[in-house]
């Protein structure tokens, strides 16, 4: 029977939306399809600079495994130096704004923040093949292609561990990176003589599906705040 208490709910009457319930539905499903698609790039970055760099021992490929192994050691701050531009220009601006209730004014500079990092991952990316396939002359591709993964990725899969699981961007971000490049091989792989512009096509369409999700995060999650859009 009825008490007339407040906190019962009334036949017919829905329970109030969960907050975070669409933000956390989303993730799910974006979890879903990277985990799916993690499979060859876990394997690819598990052994695959380890193979490759052995093949090239054998092969005697001493240039590109200096400059490899070089690249270890420079380029990650070489990255992280590139990417301070778009961090003070639109990610750091893009935070003041959201903490200040200014939701599309921070959703605008966060896009622009993601495009600056998403154009020096293309060219990090797309320039070690560049670089790695200049040493290739005969024989297998298969050495300069896993080689020119790990110099490709390795920066960024290492900037987002050491951000830790919580830096979904960066995470986000990596995975981009690491499935641009494979499409990159693929293109090598199957396309007869591919260009430049070819393997840079190859490597934007994976990091703008990425891209297009982290927008589609950062709407829901502004989405759920009360303010969104809200007369001051």
């Amino acid at each position: 029977m009825a008490d007339g208490s407040p906190q019962e709910h009334r036949k017919g009457q829905s329970c109030p939306p969960q907050k975070g319930f669409v933000m956390s539905r989303s993730e799910n499903a974006i979890a879903a399809v990277i985990g799916l698609l993690s499979i060859p790039v876990m394997l690819l970055n598990f052994g695959g600079a380890i193979i490759g760099g052995i093949w090239l021992t054998i092969l005697g490929n001493w240039g590109l495994l200096v400059l490899g192994l070089s690249s270890i050691f420079i380029s990650s701050f070489g990255i992280s130096f590139a990417l301070m531009p778009g961090l003070l220009l639109f990610s750091a601006p893009g935070v003041f704004a959201m903490e200040k209730g200014r939701y599309v004014i921070g959703l605008l500079a966060a896009l622009l923040g993601n495009l600056w990092t998403d154009a020096v991952m293309t060219v990090w990316c797309v320039g070690c093949f560049v670089v790695a396939l200049g040493y290739y002359s005969d024989g297998s591709v298969w050495p300069y292609l896993l080689w020119a993964y790990g110099m490709a990725t390795g920066p960024w899969t290492y900037m987002a561990a050491r951000e830790g699981q919580d830096a979904v961007g960066s995470t986000l971000a990596a995975f981009g990176a690491c499935m641009g490049v494979i499409g990159i091989m693929g293109v090598i792989l199957f396309a007869s003589h591919p260009s430049i512009i070819d393997i840079t096509i190859a490597f934007c369409i994976p990091i703008s599906v990425v891209l297009i999700l982290q927008v589609g995060m950062a709407i829901a999650l502004v989405k759920s705040k009360d303010t969104f859009l809200s007369p001051a």
